[in-house]
């Protein structure tokens, strides 16, 4: 399931869904944050899953995570985000270190606004609008603010890394850098997919 050498948010979120108990609560950002959760991530049970479609914008997804350990202390909280969702709310970790909240963060990080630039790939023929933004490193950023913070790179490496992330005490930052050229199914037509692979590609050559 790899895509240009980088790691799928499918098999991010398949592994999460491995790897994370029953009792896990998963709380999702907006966009396609949501759309691999459904499509990938089992329910188990009632009050598990928190997924903002079509009552939150970008940013939703680490105060939701938050507000699920403040109310459910005994249960292990996973927050799934992407980069453009977690901008929104940084100096949330802060809370997270403050509060001593076991929280996992996992930051689907591709560097692009992802739903929006699918969205102008399909819609305006590949004219895309400030949607490629900078890559940020997450890990050093909860650092920063007193969180643990964990990178993944490797594909291969992958399981390993997030099982042991996880598996720490305490609220932690996995950033996990993924392919842009990824999408949810039901935007993934033939036009739009051309568009974003081209827009990579000039990336990779600058």
């Amino acid at each position: 399931m790899e895509a240009d050498d980088c790691i799928t948010p499918q098999r991010v979120v398949s592994l999460l869904n491995e790897l994370c108990g029953d009792d896990t609560i998963l709380a999702c950002d907006a966009s396609f944050s949501c759309g691999w959760a459904g499509s990938f991530f089992d329910v188990y049970g009632a009050r598990r899953t928190i997924l903002p479609r079509g009552a939150g914008g970008l940013g939703y997804g680490l105060p939701a995570g938050i507000g699920a350990a403040a109310a459910r202390p005994g249960n292990k909280v996973v927050v799934l985000t992407g980069d453009g969702g977690l901008n929104y709310c940084l100096g949330e970790m802060a809370v997270l270190h403050e509060q001593n909240m076991d929280v996992k963060v996992v930051v689907l990080n591709n560097s692009i606004l992802g739903w929006i630039k699918w969205y102008e790939a399909a819609m305006w023929d590949g004219r895309f609008t400030e949607v490629d933004t900078e890559t940020i490193d997450y890990a050093a950023v909860a650092r920063g603010l007193n969180c643990k913070g964990i990178s993944i790179r490797d594909p291969r490496t992958l399981r390993e890394e997030l099982k042991t992330a996880l598996e720490l005490e305490g609220p932690v930052v996995i950033d996990i850098t993924t392919a842009e050229t990824e999408a949810c199914k039901f935007t993934d037509d033939p036009k739009a997919v051309a568009y974003i692979r081209e827009s990579a590609e000039q990336k990779k050559r600058k």
